[in-house]
């Protein structure tokens, strides 16, 4: 008697055939950006100046603001640990937050474009219309 071979399903994609974790994927530099962005905006609801957080994290404050552009390309695991630690989260979560982001924000601007053929993405921090920031978080 055979045994009977179960058909594996690949857990790493959905029905149609995309990746779980999105169907789309964006430049090394946009997700390095959007991590800076989460790193600003959970500096700015604790009320921290770069100065601030620099001196707790233990880093230059050049690079506390080099990091939240997105700038920094050398920003090494250290670094990004230390302005975590300073920060009191995790760097999975961050990078889960940062993904998160981009991601929610691709399909929004797909939805607001719903019909058109060729569009462009314009990303949070290159837009005019930001959010205004308030003492206690980011208002949306």
């Amino acid at each position: 008697m055979k045994a009977k071979t179960s058909s594996k399903r690949n857990r790493s994609r959905d029905r149609k055939g995309r990746g779980l974790t999105g169907d789309v994927e964006f430049p090394v530099e946009v997700e390095r950006r959007a991590l800076g962005w989460v790193f600003w905006w959970l500096r700015l609801r604790r009320g921290w100046s770069a100065k601030e957080e620099a001196k707790v994290a233990k880093i230059g404050e050049q690079t506390v603001r080099d990091a939240e552009k997105g700038i920094s390309k050398d920003l090494g695991w250290t670094t990004a640990m230390r302005l975590c630690r300073a920060l009191k989260r995790p760097l999975p979560t961050l990078e889960v937050l940062a993904h998160r982001f981009i991601r929610r924000d691709y399909h929004r601007q797909k939805v607001a474009h719903h019909g058109e053929l060729h569009w462009k993405m314009v990303y949070a921090w290159r837009r005019s219309d930001r959010p205004l920031f308030k003492k206690h978080g980011i208002a949306w």
